[in-house]
């Protein structure tokens, strides 16, 4: 059964369970991210799951392997998404949950991220409901994270997502 949500959710769009499923695994470290999709207009589910061990931070790890991890996790998530464009024939949104690490002045910033992929290729009406229906994953699973937008693969590029999240994280 998927999960509605009254109220602030505009977009009437649902939620499947596995994708609160999917961002808990991410917390618990057990995935590195996962990719979500508005299925039909109507629910928001997993497309892809990462849980490549290679990619997955934990907290033994010195901050350059993390850094080094998610410089890597990030390039993979371009590349994900640009062969899924290029076998549908044309760009669509995605939102994607996963965690950055890096470090800021000896300092380890470890945040929830949530991507809001929103490609200056596809339609209006696609943009539009992915940016209604974007906030319903925090609300639903009671998760707090950093939104951050992106529209091209080459700003998945981990400097300017690092520098985004250590802005954000010095405001939040």
């Amino acid at each position: 059964q998927n999960l509605k949500m009254s109220g602030a959710n505009l977009s009437g769009i649902e939620v499947a369970p596995e994708c609160i499923q999917a961002m808990e695994r991410v917390n618990n470290r057990t995935a590195r991210a996962v990719i979500f999709y508005i299925k039909n207009e109507e629910c928001i589910c997993v497309e892809t799951l990462i849980e490549d061990s290679e990619l997955i931070v934990h907290l033994k790890d010195t901050h350059e392997v993390a850094e080094e991890r998610s410089h890597t996790l990030l390039n993979k998530l371009a590349s994900i998404l640009k062969e899924k464009d290029t076998v549908r024939g044309r760009s669509e949104p995605r939102y994607i949950y996963t965690n950055l690490v890096c470090e800021k002045r000896g300092r380890v910033v470890d945040r929830m991220i949530f991507f809001h992929y929103n490609p200056e290729g596809c339609g209006v009406r696609e943009k539009m409901i992915y940016a209604s229906s974007k906030g319903i994953l925090g609300v639903i699973s009671k998760m707090s994270f950093l939104h951050l937008h992106l529209s091209e693969y080459d700003e998945f590029e981990f400097e300017e997502v690092k520098k985004e999240v250590l802005i954000k994280s010095t405001s939040a």
